[in-house]
């Protein structure tokens, strides 16, 4: 721990990125830091793809065989053709393979069942239907192919379908960009919608600019939590993104993204260390994709990858990077090494923050009052990092803790004061808790709350009615993220303990993100 081990963790931190060059049948847990092995990992099989150009260094090679277990070899071609199924290596001068419904369906074994390395439960399924992108995004490999090649789309639905009766529960697409033929991809929806099951997710990486009113009507029909969009802005820097090939559609893009149904869970991806992105762009940015309110936002680093574009720009242009996978940024004319270890630190407190959407009414209050949540994580990032919070593994309940600190010991932070209030209710309405940490202020009556559950729920059993709520008091009001100007109750109803029902209730409830229903069911007078 300490400052001294910085360096070290950022590269640890850009061993993540290793997951572009696998191709992986089994879940893991995500490398962070080389000090933090899990007690438990699932066995996961790995393999390389090798394109004749690079190689594991035996710096990678050596972390991985410390983090148990995990099996390792060089990656083969298998095409099927009359004779059966031939095998080639790959060394990068290999034939492009351009009828994609010869490759052999990996995920079904002999017995024509799911293979055994895939837990349905617990695996995500890797899918490809097409291969290359007509984009010319210059740090992307899929750039420097030439054409797109399909699936065919009764090969699609037979796999698709294999996937639906297996039980399957997350299926990721990983089509360049999924969106290209819009009677393909629509005909791929449709089937979704027509054969899927309350089980199975779709993830699907789109260019939403590309999405038209057709397919967004199409999408009106997708049950809640069935599908998952990944769309990169990677930046909102027109200049950035005019050096790195891409088309500055910043309106059209907002626009297409507020219009997909919110049944669509969203995440919006951003990479830092493009070019002309200093810290101050970068955080316009951040605002930029945080203001569309995305249910996750992706914050990741350059790699500069050999052969592409970027590669060229990189070496003509004063840039620092790893020399070995995954190839990852240190340092910008733009933004220094040491401004790329604050944006990790802004990293880790995005995903308690952002992704965890524990904090939904907090970041609500921060973007009604046009205040940046990029500076405000900023701000707290340095404060963690200065009272040495991120030495060791954190967690949702502790971010809330940092926040409660940051706002309340810090000078800087006064402008934030009526963030506290909110910072409490989000802590409330996450979970059903025995005990309350000391940095929470509360401010229960029992008689409130047995007269609230009376009024607004059916109590067929005191002890379990009491054991599925809470009440407490606040300021806030959620319903537009102000102040009141006096304390209101709240009673929180939180989601059924496993075996148990849930409560039946006798009036309207908002519903949090994560499942919760909340009620104003008192004003003091």
């Amino acid at each position: 721990s300490g400052e001294g081990e910085r360096p070290l963790l950022a590269f640890a931190r850009g061993l993540a990125g290793l997951e572009s060059h696998f191709v992986t049948t089994s879940t893991i847990n995500p490398i962070k830091a080389p000090t933090v092995v899990p007690e438990t990992t699932q066995t996961c099989t790995l393999s390389y793809e090798d394109n004749g150009k690079h190689n594991i260094s035996e710096q990678v090679l050596r972390f991985l065989s410390q983090t148990p277990p995990i099996s390792f070899w060089t990656r083969k071609s298998y095409v099927k053709d009359n004779s059966g199924f031939s095998a080639y290596s790959y060394g990068g001068d290999g034939a492009v393979i351009e009828v994609l419904d010869q490759i052999p369906f990996v995920y079904r074994d002999e017995q024509g069942q799911l293979i055994k390395e895939v837990d349905p439960e617990h695996s995500i399924i890797y899918y490809e239907s097409s291969r290359g992108c007509p984009y010319r995004c210059s740090y992307c490999l899929s750039s420097l192919e030439k054409k797109v090649r399909f699936l065919s789309l009764e090969r699609v639905f037979a796999d698709l379908q294999f996937f639906l009766d297996t039980g399957c529960r997350l299926v990721k697409f990983v089509d360049r960009t999924f969106n290209l033929n819009e009677e393909r991809y629509m005909a791929i929806w449709q089937y979704i919608i027509d054969h899927g099951t309350n089980k199975t997710v779709f993830h699907f990486e789109i260019a939403a600019q590309q999405l038209s009113p057709a397919a967004l009507e199409l999408l009106q029909k997708v049950p809640k939590g069935r599908r998952q969009f990944e769309i990169g802005i990677q930046s909102a820097n027109p200049q950035t993104l005019q050096a790195v090939n891409r088309v500055d559609e910043l309106k059209k893009l907002a626009e297409t993204i507020q219009a997909i149904p919110s049944t669509i869970h969203l995440h919006l991806d951003l990479i830092a260390g493009l070019p002309y992105e200093n810290l101050e762009s970068f955080g316009k940015s951040y605002d930029y994709v945080a203001s569309l309110k995305p249910e996750m936002l992706q914050l990741g680093f350059l790699k500069i990858l050999s052969g592409t574009d970027m590669e060229s720009f990189a070496r003509t242009h004063d840039y620092a990077w790893l020399s070995v996978p995954p190839y990852q940024v240190l340092g910008t004319p733009w933004v220094s090494y040491s401004d790329l270890l604050e944006l990790s630190d802004v990293e880790r407190l995005n995903d308690y923050f952002f992704n965890s959407g524990c904090f939904y009414y907090t970041l609500g209050y921060l973007l009604k009052n046009d205040f940046s949540v990029f500076e405000f994580l900023y701000k707290v990032s340095k404060w963690c990092r200065k009272k040495g919070y991120f030495s060791g593994l954190g967690t949702v309940d502790k971010c809330f803790q940092w926040i409660w600190d940051y706002i309340h010991k810090e000078d800087e932070a006064s402008c934030y004061g009526d963030l506290a209030d909110f910072l409490r209710f989000d802590f409330f309405v996450m979970e059903k808790r025995s005990v309350y940490p000391q940095w929470y202020n509360r401010y229960y009556n029992k008689a409130c709350h047995q007269e609230a559950v009376h009024r607004y729920t059916k109590v067929e059993s005191s002890r379990e009615t009491f054991a599925a709520t809470d009440y407490d008091e606040f300021f806030v009001n959620p319903t537009d993220f102000s102040i009141h100007t006096k304390a209101c109750g709240y009673l929180a109803v939180y989601e059924p303990r496993r075996g148990h029902q849930p409560l039946t209730l006798i009036d309207d409830f908002a519903e949090t993100p994560k499942g919760c229903r909340w009620k104003l069911v008192r004003h003091h007078s």
